[in-house]
């Protein structure tokens, strides 16, 4: 499908987003129980660029979660979007999530990762243990994250992987292909973003 071959692209975005990654100041901000990257601003003003946010599922999204599913055998998967002070689910698999507040998200925090943030057991997890996911529906246990990093080498959100039982191990392998699929989802977006430009400046032109 549309992405998957320029998922190589992305390599060069990681090696950005992992020098971007060493600025992230890793303290909470004062109200906020995640971390806030350094250049929220930035990734706040790129996010936006991409007019995504509150727009209907789309089929090219909607069949990456579904794909994540079914290679990892996990019952959910989700597109997530961290914006100000909310997560937003552009899709998701096994899961009736459209937002969520930041600060209940795990994604805000995979956005703070240069790689994978990998969650085994969130009960274990002093970050996560009182979350009201995992107290709570959908009773989250295991948890894989991986940024949605731009060419800006900013992180928008994660592609994640959801279980309601622990897993005690994500291979070298694992990491890879989540990792493709995330720069799939990234690719998908820009593309998105493009053709909403051309079409802006089309109508610009025409009138």
């Amino acid at each position: 499908f549309v992405g998957l071959g320029m998922v190589g692209s992305h390599a060069g975005k990681r090696g950005n987003f992992i020098m971007t990654h060493a600025r992230i100041s890793m303290e909470k901000q004062a109200g906020t129980s995640y971390p806030v990257p350094e250049n929220e601003d930035f990734r706040l003003q790129v996010l936006y660029s991409h007019k995504i946010l509150n727009t209907p599922p789309e089929s090219q999204f909607d069949r990456l979660t579904r794909l994540a599913s079914v290679h990892f055998k996990v019952p959910m998967s989700i597109i997530a979007l961290i914006g100000s002070d909310q997560m937003w689910c552009k899709a998701s698999k096994g899961v009736n999530l459209q937002e969520t507040p930041r600060e209940d998200a795990f994604c805000a925090h995979t956005i703070a990762e240069a790689e994978l943030m990998v969650v085994p057991d969130a009960t274990k997890d002093p970050r996560f243990k009182e979350n009201p996911m995992v107290v709570g529906e959908p009773g989250i246990r295991f948890y894989v994250g991986a940024p949605l990093i731009t060419s800006e080498g900013v992180a928008l959100g994660a592609l994640c992987l959801i279980d309601t039982y622990p897993r005690g191990f994500f291979s070298p392998e694992d990491r890879q292909y989540l990792t493709d699929l995330a720069g799939a989802v990234v690719d998908q977006m820009e593309l998105r973003r493009a053709l909403l430009t051309e079409m802006q400046d089309d109508m610009y032109m025409v009138g």
